[in-house]
């Protein structure tokens, strides 16, 4: 829920040969001494250590006195991915995970300072993806913005989410999980068994594998699309061509390559 990012005191073979933030370099950098932080994400990947404060500018947006996370230890999904330097959280600082005094996130603490307390972020399928502080930029979108109310009462983005359809079909309603969260640290979508397995059987070839965690079906099948509702009036509609995740491999019986999206948690995200 707030920035951490890798620096030189994370041990060599987690740097993963990247050029890392150093602390003794900066002559605004400023140690909390005693404080640590720890997060865990959902897909169990991890990062803890120490913390400090520094001047962080983000698109042009600058914080002085800044805190984030000086990790001495990260999962390695986080140490193999060497496009990543770090984590820019924009979750509430409710969840702040510091210790013993939790810290404000990048965004509550700019928020004050803009010419509007938003922030917007636009990512693409086949390109970068930006994000915007203070403004929401007409020439972006098309349509009418959609007003959902978020409950930050857990400290995520949360909002009901209580919908489905697939394929264009008639929507049906989500039982199980009809909360969704929408995070940015991720562009995958978690959704609860019953959208899952409805999506699936309209899937040529598609199944549920045990050993896969998920669900595998051919790459020469067509997807159909997934709907999902956000809030009461409005539904946001995924292509079947962005459905496709990861290669996992071949059918020794039809030769054919199977594709893995879906898992099947009993949350929204």
């Amino acid at each position: 829920p707030y920035r951490w990012v890798l620096s030189s005191r994370l041990p060599k073979p987690l740097r993963n040969s990247r050029t890392v933030y150093e602390p003794s370099n900066s002559s605004t950098f400023e140690e909390l001494v005693n404080s640590t932080f720890k997060i865990r994400y959902g897909d169990s990947s991890y990062a803890n250590g120490g913390v400090g404060k520094d001047v962080v500018s983000i698109g042009g947006v600058k914080v002085i006195g800044q805190s984030f996370g000086l990790p001495t230890d990260v999962s390695q999904t986080f140490a193999d991915d060497i496009k990543s330097d770090g984590l820019v959280g924009l979750g509430f600082s409710s969840i702040n995970t510091v210790t013993p005094e939790r810290q404000n996130t990048f965004f509550d603490n700019v928020a004050p300072n803009l010419d509007e307390p938003v922030f917007t972020v636009r990512l693409l399928s086949n390109g970068v993806g930006e994000y915007e502080f203070g403004t929401v930029d007409p020439q972006k979108y098309q349509g009418v913005l959609a007003n959902v109310s978020v409950d930050s009462s857990n400290g995520f983005w949360q909002f009901d989410s209580a919908q489905y359809a697939v394929g264009g079909g008639p929507l049906h309603p989500i039982t199980q999980a009809p909360q969704a969260i929408a995070d940015t640290g991720t562009s995958l979508m978690m959704v609860s068994p019953e959208v899952a397995d409805a999506y699936y059987k309209q899937v040529d070839g598609g199944l549920y594998a045990s050993n896969a965690n998920g669900y595998i079906f051919p790459c020469t099948s067509s997807l159909p699309t997934l709907s999902i509702a956000i809030g009461s009036g409005y539904l946001v509609t995924i292509p079947g061509s962005f459905m496709k995740w990861s290669e996992v491999g071949t059918n020794t019986t039809t030769g054919e390559t199977g594709e893995f999206f879906l898992s099947r948690p009993s949350f929204v995200a």
